[in-house]
Formats: structure tokens, sequence, C-alpha cells
């Protein structure tokens, strides 16, 4: 076995065990409480409700028919919970009722794996596109993962880091090209389509047609052809969502569109009097600022990924306008009809699918790098603020903000990274550097 394939034999073995053993043995938020919920009840009682699960006590779910469901998307929570009831039965059956023992394999299942995966899609797409050495591509994936907001979400259970890895292989698959296995090939894209949509309907709705409209750009002469087959590849999936959905709500659209009939239960955060963040009422302009460079910035919490918009040979490309558009519709999407930002969570987690893809033009732009001094000095800042407040992110996942909007005397001061920093900072008996915030 050469060298170059130890080093990535060994790190991917790093990576695998790191990420493992750092895994969360709780939930860190009414987020991945009310996943959990919904994973437990498919799992212990073979049923979609949680009434009978200690999750019931989280603020993210729905009732219907005197029945309370995990507000989540329902798929990933039944093939968890299906998964871990056949493996458990299988290896122990006593697990079934320890609720740390399924939130950490679920972890595992939903977020350690793909992320590993993003490690070794991304690592073959740079040294092969690319044609960067073995060890530099093992550098750069491993920043992708260790050295991003990937990495603040690598310890908790969320849907966002496997939404990364099918969009990062949507991404490989539309760089690769259609050219042999036509069609083959695009029922495996509509397949990844109907499974983002699936784990995200937010995002689904959104990379769908604007990956269609790519579609119909780049295979023009062919896209009536292959037109068919994507449509095989994504109807499945999206049909058994909509399935599963309608056996718990009575509708095939997300619950959260009707607020008055599913969220309107005694104790609802989301009807009636909003307090914290819920109660923001910003206009559009400031939303779409807080969800760009704002407190919720996707810029500012990933500067690295603003490198590649400062080359113009990237402009020209057709995949980064692809990307470029999914980003820009997202944020609009966001602005208009998510004003919370994302929940007690740090940074824009609803953007993580996004992060692999304007980071491979970061890694194309700084492998091309140029003997500019400046450029490269640039490059080197970015890469370690980047890093930075990514690792405030995966010591401060969840952030009680809530308290902070409902209690503090400035209740529009709502800055998570400025908390975060102020939080680390305190360990060091330093936090009176950041007095001035409440």
């Amino acid at each position: 076995m050469s060298k170059n394939r130890i080093v990535f034999l060994f790190s991917c073995i790093f990576l695998l065990l790191f990420l493992i053993f750092r895994v969360s043995y709780q939930p860190g938020s009414d987020n991945d409480l009310s996943r959990l919920g919904g994973i437990i009840a498919i799992a212990r009682y073979n049923e979609l409700n949680i009434d009978r699960t200690v999750q019931l006590a989280t603020d993210d779910k729905v009732r219907n028919d005197e029945k309370y469901y995990s507000s989540k998307p329902p798929l990933l929570n039944v093939i968890l919970g299906k998964t871990i009831r056949l493996a458990f039965l299988l290896y122990k059956p006593a697990l079934l009722d320890n609720d740390v023992a399924i939130y950490r394999v679920s972890t595992m299942l939903a977020v350690v794996f793909p992320l590993c995966g993003i490690y070794v899609l991304f690592y073959i797409l740079i040294s092969s596109s690319l044609n960067i050495s073995s060890v530099r591509s093992v550098f750069f994936s491993l920043f992708l993962v260790l050295g991003t907001l990937l990495f603040a979400y690598s310890r908790y259970l969320t849907n966002h880091v496997l939404e990364a890895f099918i969009q990062l292989s949507v991404f490989i698959l539309l760089l690769k090209g259609f050219e042999g296995n036509g069609a083959k090939k695009t029922v495996l894209l509509g397949f990844l389509l109907s499974v983002l949509l699936a784990l995200d309907i937010t995002y689904g709705i959104i990379a769908i047609p604007v990956t269609v409209i790519y579609l119909w750009i780049r295979e023009r002469a062919r896209f009536i052809k292959f037109l068919p087959f994507l449509c095989a590849g994504l109807i499945p999936v999206v049909v058994f969502h909509f399935i599963l959905s309608y056996m718990q709500f009575g509708i095939l659209f997300p619950p959260q569109l009707f607020p008055e009939k599913y969220l309107s239960y005694e104790g609802s955060k989301w009807v009636g009097t909003l307090t914290g963040m819920l109660a923001l009422n910003e206009s559009l302009i400031i939303r779409i600022f807080n969800y760009s460079f704002g407190t919720y910035g996707f810029f500012l919490y990933q500067p690295l990924l603003i490198l590649p918009f400062l080359v113009r040979e990237d402009w020209k490309d057709l995949l980064f306008k692809y990307i470029t558009v999914i980003l820009l519709v997202y944020m609009l999407f966001n602005a208009v009809m998510q004003a919370d930002y994302g929940g007690s969570s740090y940074g824009p987690r609803r953007f993580l699918p996004l992060i692999p893809l304007f980071y491979f033009y970061v890694v194309k732009e700084v492998h091309s790098f140029r003997k500019d001094r400046k450029w490269r000095i640039l490059a080197v800042t970015l890469f370690i603020v980047n890093f930075l407040f990514s690792f405030l992110g995966y010591v401060n996942t969840w952030g009680n903000w809530d308290f902070f909007m409902n209690y503090s005397s400035n209740k529009r001061l709502y800055f998570p990274l400025l908390f975060t920093i102020r939080d680390v900072l305190s360990s060091y008996k330093l936090d009176w550097i950041f007095t001035w915030m409440y």
C-alpha cells in the first residue's frame, strides 16, 4: 500500500473515532429533543406519536387529534427508528429502554457517518478534479469537517450534516456530467434531490427547481430525454414522505403552515403572545442582512467562503452560479418565512448543505495561488478566523438565546456569536470585556 493511501486511511480512522467519542450523551436543545422523541416512539413503541416518551416535554412538537408528534420531517425519524429497533433487538433488546443509547446511535448514523462521508467524497473530488496532492487533499478535506460549521454540529442529532452529504453528492454528479450512463445518473440525481426534500422540505423546494433549471441549461438538447428518468428517481421518496406526513397530520403540507390547528396546544410558544426570538419583528431588509452578514450571517460565521466571490473567473462558472442562486433564493425564502433565524442554534445551521460546495471553490482558488503575498495573507487569515468561529460553535452549539431575549434590558441585541465569545471568555474570568452586552 502506498504512503499516500496509508495517510488517507489513517486520517479516516482518526476522524471516525474522534467524532464517535465526541458525540453528546443527551440532546442540546428542543430541536434535537423533538427528533429524538420521534425516533424513540418508532424504535420503542412502533408508533409515530411521542405521547409515551419523556421527549414530549419539547417545545418543538405538533398536536393532531389529541396526540403529539415531533415537528421534524418524519422520514428520517422513521428510518432511524426502524434501523435502531432492528439492531437493538438483534444485539441487546434492553437498549431500547435506554434513551442515551438511542440518541448516540442516532447521531452516529445521521451525523458522524455522513460527516466522514463528506470527508471521503471531498478528498476524492479535489484530488481528482483539481489534481491536488494526497497530503494537501487530506488537509483541505479535514478542514472542511473540522474547521467549518459542519464541525459545530458534529456532536448533536440534526438533519443538516446529512443534507450536506447529499447536496455534495448532487454537486459531484453535476460536476462530472452525464456522459455515459446518462439515464442512470439522472435517476440517481432525482433520488438524491428527493432525499433533500424529505430531510428538509424548506431546502428541498429551493434546491430541486434550481437543479432542474441548471440541468435544462446544461443539457438542453437532452433535457426532455432526461426528464422522465429524473422523475423516476424523484417520485418514490417524495411520495413516501407525504404519506408519512398524512398519516401523522391528515394533510400533505407541513403542519407549521397551519399554526392555529396544529400548534395551539396548551403551553405552546408558537401562538398567542410570542416571546424571545420568536417575538422579533424585523423588516425584510434587516432579515436578509442578518442571514448574509449579520447576527446569523452565512458569511460572518464562515468568512472563508467569501473568497470565491473575489475571483472573477468563478463568476463565469455555471456550477458556481448554480450554488450561488440556491444560496440567494434560500436566503430570501428564509428572510420571508423564518423570522427566528434557526432557533437557539449557533450560526446559520439551515445553510450547512451549501458549505462544502462553496468550499470547493475556496480550495480551487487557494490551490491555484498565485504568488501574490497579500492574497496569501488574506487566505490564511480567513482560514484561521473560520476555524475559530466554527470551534466556538462546537463548544456552544445550542445557546439559551431566548433567555437573553426575554430578560435582557436590550431585547434587540441578539447576537449568538458575541454571547458565545463571552461564555468562552468567562471560563478565564475575562467575560467583563463584554459586560456591555447586557
